[in-house]
């Protein structure tokens, strides 16, 4: 069975591959632009799943932080008994 971060790699490194005239021009930037260009609803829906990700992994940023905080100030409080 293949990990989530292996299957990643694999489409990133076809995304390389085929990059944006089907023969690896500019990568997977290339193929980012010309899936735009051609499939504009599919690339909008791809880019609002990767935008909802990265406010969800900045949220959970923002709690380890406030966390963090937390216990700084509770064992502060505890040496200070």
């Amino acid at each position: 069975m293949t990990s989530t971060p292996d299957l990643l790699e694999a489409i990133a490194m076809a995304a390389d591959a085929i990059g944006a005239d089907g023969k690896g021009l500019d990568g997977r930037l290339g193929y980012m632009k010309a899936l735009a260009v051609k499939q504009p609803k599919l690339f909008a829906n791809l880019l609002s799943r990767a935008v909802a990700h990265e406010e969800i992994e900045a949220g959970a940023e923002r709690q380890r932080a406030r966390d963090a905080v937390k216990n700084q100030i509770a064992m502060r409080e505890l040496l200070n008994r």
